[in-house]
């Protein structure tokens, strides 16, 4: 038998014997079309005259490489999803296609479960499975293979997760300090771990009981620490066999309007008539900013007195007021931040000075 690669213009020699077959191995880029041709011969060296094949079309094709790398979630979960992901693979002559994937189960033949051009699947976890082990590779468009890339096998926790009930997941406007209730509980009855966060930073942490009822207290001191906006508040609730659940609760606050005062006036002798106040704060440019001090302010209604100008020029302020009510004098301030049209983070951090 012989071959041409040269559309019949020379012929090599490729196999003599007595076998009406054979086997033919082309070098990667040696043609890109070949002949064939055939002649019998006998014991006398006597031969017949050639028969020749069609020509047939030689593809130089490359397999795909493998896969750098593929990852599989180190926790796995009976009667759950596992999402496998893997990196992209490369092929030298442009015509990669896609990849596929297969899953071998409790060290089982490996079997298909995805074929296409993404490069992350979502599988379901059968529960009772004790092992899954997974294998990538990439394919082009004659459906060539390249080599595999495996992942490690992974022991599966047929364990069913702790869950979480709420009677809501959106508490809506929140304008102070609130609290709800949420229940955990777990199938195995497995010592919980409760974590209470609030926009990610975490309140506390305890052991529960599974199928208790807690409460999620926000105080007026947390509240205030909020800023405006969507919040979240998220419980993540861990059990014995690494099962965790989170639930995330959001919530809205809106506050248009900062103002405090002293929780107990400063007593005096006699009346205060002279002072000087320094806030430290920041006001964006649109919002009303107003300080008042009183000299009355054991009063059922103290005495107000404007001494924004004052305090913002730093300069002292006069209190007119000569009057009370009360058995005693005693001196105080008030500070209201209207946010109106006004954008951008309003704040108060210090509040200092001095009175006679």
């Amino acid at each position: 038998m012989e071959k041409s690669v040269n559309g019949g213009s020379t012929w090599t020699q490729i196999y003599q014997g007595s076998s009406t077959s054979t086997s033919v191995t082309l070098t990667f880029g040696e043609a890109t079309q070949v002949m064939f041709r055939v002649r019998a011969y006998d014991s006398s060296s006597a031969h017949s005259g050639y028969k020749a094949s069609g020509t047939s079309t030689v593809v130089n094709n490359k397999v795909p490489t493998a896969p750098q790398s593929i990852t599989v979630p180190l926790n796995i979960y009976g009667g759950k999803t596992a999402v496998v992901t893997w990196t992209a693979a490369t092929d030298s002559d442009g015509n990669l296609s896609g990849y596929i994937l297969e899953r071998s189960v409790n060290s089982g033949t490996y079997t298909q479960i995805y074929k296409g051009a993404n490069k992350s699947y979502s599988d379901n976890i059968t529960k009772g499975w004790n092992t899954v082990q997974y294998r990538v590779c990439a394919y082009d468009s004659y459906n060539e293979k390249g080599a595999y890339k495996t992942a490690q096998v992974r022991n599966i926790i047929n364990n069913e997760l702790p869950v979480i009930t709420t009677s809501s997941t959106n508490l809506g406007l929140k304008t102070g300090a609130f609290s709800f209730s949420y229940t955990v509980s777990d199938q195995e009855s497995n010592k919980l771990t409760v974590v209470e966060k609030i926009n990610g930073v975490q309140k506390k942490s305890f052991t529960a009981t599974s199928g208790s009822t807690y409460t999620f207290q926000i105080t007026q001191q947390e509240f205030i620490c909020i800023l405006n906006g969507t919040n979240t508040l998220s419980i993540t609730v861990t059990d014995t066999d690494g099962g965790v659940t989170t639930k995330n609760i959001t919530f809205q606050k809106q506050e248009n309007e900062i103002a405090f005062t002293l929780k107990t006036p400063f007593e005096t002798d006699a009346e205060a008539s002279v002072g000087i106040m320094n806030v430290v704060r920041q006001i964006p440019e649109g919002a009303d900013f107003i300080i008042e001090a009183c000299n009355n302010a054991y009063d059922t209604s103290p005495t107000w007195e404007d001494v924004t100008r004052f305090v913002r020029e730093g300069r002292n302020f006069i209190l007119l007021n000569e009057q009370k009510t009360a058995s005693k004098w005693g001196f105080s301030f008030r500070v209201t931040v209207t946010r109106n049209t006004a954008t951008g983070e309003i704040y108060i951090s210090s509040v200092g000075g001095n009175f006679k």
